[in-house]
């Protein structure tokens, strides 16, 4: 394990980023070295990566950077994109909560474990509550 945490950037259309953040903080705690992305309807492309840049520019960085988007091929993925050529970025596309909560809650693990416990968990985060509800198996967590 490294002693520092990976700087976390959130980023979504509108304000799912930051609601999913509210819900994080709810669930673990106030989280630091955290900013969220909000992409507004009329935002341009410009305007986007201005704003993601700032953003981007006020995290610590110095342990590395974990960039997680809603929707894989949308604008804030595309812009997320444009970091790859920084040092130490990651970009996952799906956020969701459960991720989320594995996510920060072993954020200073080290960089490539973290992106393989990631990989490894986001599968199992779809759960078909009527399956277990009526004693079957499912992918995720069940009641057993």
């Amino acid at each position: 394990m490294s002693e520092k945490n990976r700087s976390i950037l959130l980023a979504s259309h509108g304000t799912f980023a930051k609601g999913i953040l509210e819900s994080v903080s709810m669930i673990l705690g106030e989280q630091a070295d955290v900013e969220t992305f909000c992409l507004e309807r009329n935002d341009s492309l410009n305007t986007a990566l201005q704003k993601m840049t700032e953003l981007f520019e006020k995290l610590e960085r110095n342990a590395g950077t974990i960039i997680f988007t809603d929707i894989y091929g949308g604008t804030p993925s595309n812009v997320a994109a444009t970091f790859l050529e920084k040092e130490d970025v990651q970009i996952f596309s799906g956020m969701n909560l459960p991720v989320l909560l594995e996510l920060f809650t072993n954020r200073s693990m080290e960089m490539g474990e973290l992106v393989k416990h990631i990989e490894t968990i986001f599968p199992t985060t779809l759960t078909n509550v009527n399956q277990v509800m009526q004693g079957g198996e499912a992918d995720g967590d069940s009641l057993d």
